[in-house]
């Protein structure tokens, strides 16, 4: 039996799974307090190619320089979870824990995560 009959309709199965637990949500707005501050600083990492240096050893690849973004990030509590949002650098720097910020937010369907969709003072 080809192997292809029992992957894909798991495929099927799972972006349909994936679809109607986060597609469609309903938006909600909050008022929260900060909690803390987190700036992750950016860099250059290196991610394999699959394009074979030597094509009679086609194990090895090229190493190309991926550039990685400075992540600023603020956390708080949504709805008694702990939750946070990415923020724009000025907003980072204007915005200090015990502050309030406004949020809006919507909540998954079947695994009931917060998701975060704008930051704003």
């Amino acid at each position: 039996m080809n192997v292809l009959y029992f992957v894909i309709p798991l495929l099927l199965l799972w972006f349909a799974y994936i679809a109607y637990d986060s597609w469609g949500l309903q938006p909600n707005n909050a008022t929260v307090t900060v909690k803390e501050k987190k700036f992750y600083p950016g860099g250059t990492t290196y991610a394999p190619t699959a394009i074979p240096i030597n094509p009679a050893k086609p194990t090895g690849g090229l190493s190309m320089p991926v550039d990685k973004p400075d992540v600023y990030m603020v956390n708080f509590d949504l709805n008694g979870k702990p939750s946070g949002g990415l923020v724009t650098k000025e907003m980072y720097d204007s915005i200090n824990p015990g502050d309030t910020v406004q949020v809006k937010w919507s909540q998954s369907r079947l695994t009931k995560r917060i998701l975060v969709t704008e930051v704003a003072k």
